[in-house]
């Protein structure tokens, strides 16, 4: 009985403590924000499982979708008006595609796999990583996907698991390797997973060239 009766005043307490101390109400309602993405003036983002919408200039915040599964790694296109994610809506990890004017999100890849979002081109093709392929453990893959054909393209490059391309010069950095891959926190690791950074011009037959 001690404790029901300390319980309410506790309550109480709280309730007095936020009222006087604005810091304290503040931090109760900050929110977890991740995988944020800015296209021209535009914010997306992922909070409560969620994918939202915010303009840089405004302080209004939209959602954009509703499903129970976990949305995540938004990307807008270079227009701004179409969104790109990943989501869990089938029992795999898949980029989905949804106009920001509404709608119902399409699924774009069927690799049955993880895959991760890199970068939308100026063409409309999205770049993303995959390890839907054949190899050892951890092996993972570029590819090019467009997304009104459906039809991904693979990269040539062994063991390439993130990238950007500069389309002014058409050189493509990627990374291969890396800790990022098993979730280790190690430091000064100097063993054969190491990270790498590579560089490659799309499409050409030379070889990629190692940055660091």
């Amino acid at each position: 009985m001690a404790i029901s009766r300390r319980f309410p005043l506790t309550v109480l307490s709280l309730c007095f403590a936020s009222c006087f101390n604005p810091a304290l109400a503040s931090s109760a309602t900050e929110g977890y924000y991740r995988f944020p993405a800015v296209q021209q003036n535009q914010l997306v983002f992922t909070a409560e499982g969620d994918i939202w919408h915010s303009a840089l200039d405004k302080q209004q915040t939209q959602r954009l979708t509703t499903h129970p599964a976990l949305e995540r790694e938004p990307l807008l296109a270079r227009d701004g008006q179409t969104l790109y994610f990943i989501a869990n809506y089938d029992g795999a990890d898949e980029i989905y595609q949804l106009p920001l004017s509404g709608g119902t999100a399409t699924r774009l890849t069927f690799e049955n796999s993880r895959v991760r979002l890199q970068q939308t081109l100026s063409d409309d093709r999205v770049l993303y990583a995959t390890d839907n392929t054949v190899g050892p453990v951890n092996y993972w893959q570029l590819k090019l996907l467009n997304p009104q054909t459906g039809i991904a393209t693979v990269l040539p490059l062994a063991d390439a698991n993130s990238g950007q391309l500069d389309e002014s010069s058409n050189t493509l950095f990627f990374t291969r390797f890396g800790l990022h891959l098993t979730g280790d926190n190690a430091k000064v690791y100097r063993g054969g997973a190491m990270g790498e950074l590579w560089r490659w011009t799309l499409g050409s037959n030379t070889e990629a060239e190692r940055l660091l």
